[in-house]
């Protein structure tokens, strides 16, 4: 996915929190199943390795967030960096940001949308949208 406009941007930032807890949940999700089938034994030994695949695509598709969002946050300087990962990965509200990040409201939100318009016509492999493990 290419963004064109810093509202993709910032939609795709906003969907990362959702898409990690989601995907957090379903690798518990499977995890437990593959216990369960563990204990059964021999019966339930094709079960176990389906969910143990499902927990592999989960991590390869978590650890491509993590590379997409690297390789966004190296095009940006400190500052912006700062203000992205204080906003979109710890989830400061614009009150709490001058605490984090030492910056008035306003110039915290000037940052923040020079950093968006930075991030126009840089690609992401990890679509926030689309469920790639069929759930």
């Amino acid at each position: 996915m290419k963004f064109e406009t810093t509202k993709q941007v910032k939609s795709w930032l906003r969907g990362l929190a959702l898409l990690n807890r989601d995907l957090e949940m379903k690798t518990g999700f499977y995890l437990r199943l593959q216990r369960d089938c563990r204990d059964l034994g021999v019966v339930a030994r094709h079960h176990e390795a389906y969910y143990l695949d499902k927990i592999e695509e989960l991590h390869k598709r978590m650890q491509q967030i993590g590379e997409d969002v690297e390789r966004l946050m190296e095009c940006l300087d400190p500052e912006e960096r700062a203000i992205l990962t204080a906003r979109y990965i710890k989830h400061l509200m614009w009150d709490a940001m001058e605490f984090y990040v030492h910056f008035s409201r306003r110039h915290a939100i000037r940052i923040h949308d020079r950093a968006l318009k930075k991030l126009i016509g840089q690609e992401v492999e990890a679509d926030v949208y689309r469920k790639k493990d069929g759930n």
